[in-house]
């Protein structure tokens, strides 16, 4: 900036890098403030006062199903799918959630049911903010047991790798009752995500 730009009230942003968490509840986030000659300084700072220099995520990149996102309203307001919604009891702006479909073509996405007022599911991508996508998710912990139609499968996303049926009409042959059904399919999975871990470590 240059001198005469230097009204106050004027927003700025300080070039900094974070350099740790001090742990204290009172300005605890220690940032290394870097100046043109080179040289830098410290100072503390609420985490509120932050912001982010680039963004932490691809801005071009379509939301997905899975995708947990965090609420943050436009100009304040809630819109899409044609219409201007409301919360639902209870919740209130930067709450987080999980999206329940893909980006549709028109730039809304599908939010839980009972978020919104009135059964509203759709919101604008603008109302939104990528907190963690499914991609991260997935690998930080990708195998969950899901109980199906007389069985428990081991799943990655919507993919699924295995499935151990109970006795039941629908499978007369399995040996497991539905309580071991479900204890061998959490081993599973449970074996699975330890081999995973191992991967991600080597």
């Amino acid at each position: 900036m240059q001198r005469n730009e230097c009204k106050p009230g004027t927003e700025v942003i300080i070039r900094g890098t974070i350099k740790e968490d001090d742990g204290y509840s009172f300005l605890p986030i220690k940032v290394t403030i870097h100046h043109d000659d080179d040289k830098t300084a410290y100072d503390f700072f609420e985490p509120s006062a932050l912001k982010a220099a680039q963004p932490k995520y691809d801005p071009a990149r379509k939301y997905r199903k899975g995708d947990l996102v965090r609420i943050t309203g436009f100009h304040g307001r809630l819109f899409g799918g044609g219409g201007i919604a409301m919360f639902s009891k209870n919740n209130a702006m930067g709450i987080q959630v999980t999206l329940c479909r893909d980006e549709d073509s028109g730039g809304d996405v599908e939010l839980p049911y009972g978020v919104l007022l009135d059964g509203i599911l759709h919101l604008s991508v603008a109302c939104i903010e990528l907190v963690k996508p499914i991609e991260e998710i997935e690998a930080e912990q990708p195998y969950e047991v899901k109980e199906a139609y007389y069985s428990f499968r081991v799943t990655r996303g919507d993919s699924y790798i295995h499935t151990i049926w109970w006795k039941s009409d629908a499978c007369r042959t399995s040996p497991y009752s539905k309580t071991e059904a479900r204890r061998k399919a959490q081993e599973l999975c449970d074996e699975l995500k330890r081999k995973h871990r191992e991967s991600l470590n080597a």
